[in-house]
């Protein structure tokens, strides 16, 4: 077998990508959930609001 790694193709990248991505966004989307009920419980209800738009947003790209 040869030291050199073989050179993916962009489909092949962007389906490795897809496949980080997905469970990255994953992993984010609950810290952020995390961040907002902390948020929500210390009465920063504006930052709470914030951090709501931001999961309305994971969720509209959510796979």
């Amino acid at each position: 077998m040869s030291n050199q790694s073989q050179e993916l193709s962009d489909p092949e990248k962007l389906k490795k990508l897809f496949s980080y991505w997905r469970v990255h966004n994953s992993d984010q989307g609950r810290d952020i959930v995390r961040w907002l009920n902390l948020a929500q419980k210390a009465g920063y209800d504006d930052v709470a609001d914030e951090l709501a738009k931001v999961i309305e947003l994971y969720q509209k790209i959510k796979y």
